[in-house]
């Protein structure tokens, strides 16, 4: 019940700052239907394109809102480590050596491969950020990946096994 309810709150929490986002382009249905679905596809790690013909958020690329959204509900997609940590009240000595691992190792890839994708493209720091947040598991993207460097492909592919 726990997990449910955190996952239903979060995803509606998501959708709503999302709204805010979608609703200055598009209509209003349409707005409350792109929010509900991209809350629920980014805190899954699904990634789906729901813009079609492989555009993604590339319209959104620079909307610091919707990407820094879309990294949270990314991030908190991995839930078990959430919890620990809020049940431990972020007391890292608490915390069990998994939910160190995955802190450690998820914040080392999401602040190296910003690092690695800023210095292979020529992207701004959100896009970096974006994209190193989205390529471990969401697929979700801001810039087209065919436009990447050789040396870009393989930071993210890189990013994309190290998940």
């Amino acid at each position: 019940r726990n997990i449910f309810g955190a996952t239903v709150v979060i995803e509606l929490a998501g959708a709503a700052l999302s709204f805010c986002v979608f609703a200055r382009k598009l209509p209003l249905g349409r707005a409350i239907g792109v929010s509900l679905f991209h809350s629920v596809a980014a805190f899954n790690n699904s990634g789906f394109d729901i813009f079609g013909g492989g555009q993604s958020l590339t319209a959104y690329r620079s909307d610091v809102a919707l990407n820094l959204i879309t990294c949270a509900l990314i991030i908190l997609g991995g839930f078990l480590v959430i919890r620990e940590l809020l049940d431990k009240r972020f007391r890292w000595k608490r915390l069990s050596m998994h939910a160190k691992v995955v802190l450690s190792v998820s914040g080392a890839l999401i602040v190296g491969g910003a690092l690695l994708v800023k210095l292979t493209e020529n992207i701004p720091w959100l896009g970096a950020l974006f994209n190193s947040v989205s390529a471990r598991t969401a697929g979700f993207s801001t810039y087209p990946l065919g436009n990447f460097s050789n040396a870009g492909l393989l930071v993210m592919i890189f990013l994309s096994l190290a998940s």
